[in-house]
């Protein structure tokens, strides 16, 4: 089981990994980011030298351990009602989040970070591929995850929302892909 929850850390920081170079390309350094989902804030730290970042999670449990990396700025929050102005953050990441909200709130969750995004801003999504990982009856395995979501599922419904820019899929073996969308405003 270690070498499984090893394979899954390895493969969130390679979406990490893909959002701030994706974010450094086409907003620059020193802006700020939104992280929603943060967690217990590995992921907000290893961005948080190249730019300001937020981190907000609806876990009190997980904020308490993410308050060691003293330089980031954590709230504790829902996804779907972000406590923010209009146009507040240059960039929004949520990576292996969107599996978890409910179906009905999803497009509340989009809804918010269109929202809070600057104008010219980009929102950077990741979660697992249905399509690479159940069978067409089968309900998501993790306990955890309220629905997951096939490619071109996701684009119909990000699409209401957002001009989709590309998809990008992420992992070195078929049970370790995910969806990468990388979203303008």
């Amino acid at each position: 089981m270690k070498e499984i929850e090893f394979l899954l850390h390895l493969r969130h920081l390679a979406g990490y990994n893909l959002a701030r170079e994706e974010i450094k390309r086409k907003v620059g350094r020193d802006y700020t980011i939104l992280e929603i989902g943060c967690g217990v804030g590995y992921g907000a730290n290893f961005i948080s030298s190249d730019f300001k970042v937020v981190g907000l999670d609806i876990s009190k449990d997980a904020l308490r351990e993410a308050r060691k990396y003293k330089h980031i700025h954590w709230i504790l929050g829902d996804g779907t009602t972000l406590p923010f102005k209009d146009e507040s953050f240059d960039a929004v990441i949520s990576l292996q989040m969107i599996e978890h909200i409910k179906k009905r709130e999803v497009f509340a969750y989009l809804n918010e970070i269109k929202r809070v995004l600057k104008r010219g801003g980009i929102f950077i999504l990741t979660t697992p591929n249905r399509d690479l990982r159940l069978y067409p009856f089968q309900k998501p395995w993790n306990p955890f995850h309220e629905h997951e979501y096939s490619a071109n599922e996701l684009k119909r419904i990000l699409k209401r929302v957002f001009p989709v820019s590309y998809v990008k899929g992420i992992g070195a073996v078929e049970e370790l892909r995910n969806i990468h969308w990388k979203i303008s405003s």
